[in-house]
């Protein structure tokens, strides 16, 4: 994983900036894409575990989209705010006498977010 990010076996991780890391995994991923997938398949080291998956899943190219999506008003906002009571009750994150509304705001928006992004599902 120090070769795709273009670094010395013997660096120190902790000394790299880690949008040096996050550009060489996404220059890797765009000239090898097919080996990247599978070397995440193989599982990647924890220290380089969350810039593959970002690089993986496009993050670079949809930076700012969640943000906007969340701006815009959605059809479906009443029949979400009707389901978020009854989604994952029993995680703790949701428990709105242990966390208030913060779990259950969060996947609000995320689910807000997701209904405009994708229509058909709504």
């Amino acid at each position: 994983w120090k070769k795709m990010v273009k670094l010395p076996e013997d660096c120190d991780l902790t000394t790299v900036d880690q949008s040096v890391i996050d550009q060489n995994l996404k220059d890797y991923y765009l000239k090898n894409p097919a080996k990247f997938r599978e070397r995440v398949k193989k599982g990647p080291p924890s220290e380089f575990r969350w810039a593959a998956w970002k690089t993986l899943i496009g993050y670079y190219e949809k930076a700012g989209v969640y943000e906007n999506l969340c701006c815009l008003n959605s059809d479906c906002e009443g029949t979400i705010h009707k389901d978020l009571d009854r989604t994952n009750p029993e995680e703790p994150l949701f428990d709105l006498r242990q966390y208030g509304k913060m779990g259950q705001g969060a996947m609000f928006r995320i689910l807000k977010a997701y209904s405009i992004y994708d229509r058909e599902v709504g």
